[in-house]
């Protein structure tokens, strides 16, 4: 039977994450990291991202639900929800073997969704999350793009969760946005998105991995930077891909184990 537990990486009350271990072998382990525009108002439970955790178990993964500081909690936005989720890994680094039985720390996939996608990038390039990074949903590499384009239902997502207008500190989007300031990759990397996303724009994120390409093709062979791996879901919207219903999610688990198992 599946163990399910829920453990804090740090004080605040959104610093959690929930780990899904099925019984037996040594495991690749998924984290996942929710979207929502680093709103409050989405967490683990409502972000779309409900049935992920159940149908990756069934698969055979290890599976860690990650929980953030979002723009509104002290300390959240930018850059203490990308600090979370760096935090968050090194909890599963050190609580994974004896402790968290089938857990492999060693292979980490970071699944992030939207926001998430963000975030993971961000981590990814900071910590070098110990192996793979799997970008599912791609959202707001480019800040600046994102900002202009006021991405997200009140079109103020990217602003409040940078905590300062583009105008402002147009310098501080760029060092945050992984188009501009994080390439080449430094993990092997799986770009998901949809034809017909309108919540991030297929164009922004096709954008992001011709550049990721072209900055893998320039970086001397020394540099260990992987090209990624990029796919469109013909028809997909921006949830459907993460709906373990859905036929999309048949094809990116397909993707997902035959990059990453």
């Amino acid at each position: 039977m599946m163990g399910i537990r829920q453990e804090a990486y740090g004080s605040h009350p959104s610093q959690f994450l929930r780990l899904h271990v099925p019984p037996g072998r040594s495991l690749t382990t998924i984290v996942i990291v929710h979207g929502g525009y680093w709103k409050n108002k989405y967490t683990l439970d409502n972000a779309a991202i409900s049935s992920l955790a159940p149908a990756l178990s069934e698969a055979g993964y290890a599976v860690v639900e990650v929980e953030y500081r979002r723009r509104d909690d002290a300390g959240g936005g930018w850059p203490g929800s990308c600090d979370d989720l760096v935090a968050a890994l090194r909890h599963i680094a050190t609580g994974a073997g004896d402790a968290w039985g089938s857990v492999d720390a060693s292979r980490v996939v970071l699944l992030g969704h939207s926001a998430g996608g963000y975030l993971a990038l961000v981590a990814a390039h900071r910590a070098a999350a110990s192996g793979e990074c799997l970008v599912p949903r791609l959202t707001v590499a480019d800040l600046v793009a994102g900002f202009e384009r006021r991405l997200s239902d009140e079109g103020d997502a990217v602003e409040r969760f940078m905590g300062v207008p583009y105008d402002k500190d147009p310098d501080l989007y760029r060092r945050a946005s992984p188009i501009h300031a994080m390439l080449p990759l430094k993990t092997p990397t799986l770009i998901v998105t949809g034809t017909d996303d309108v919540d991030v724009p297929v164009d922004m994120t096709r954008a992001f991995a011709t550049a990721a390409a072209e900055a893998a093709r320039r970086a001397p062979a020394e540099a260990e930077a992987p090209p990624p791996h990029y796919v469109e879901l013909l028809g997909a919207d921006h949830y459907t891909p993460l709906d373990a219903t859905t036929p999309h999610w048949a094809t990116l688990l397909a993707t997902i184990e035959a990059a990453f198992g």
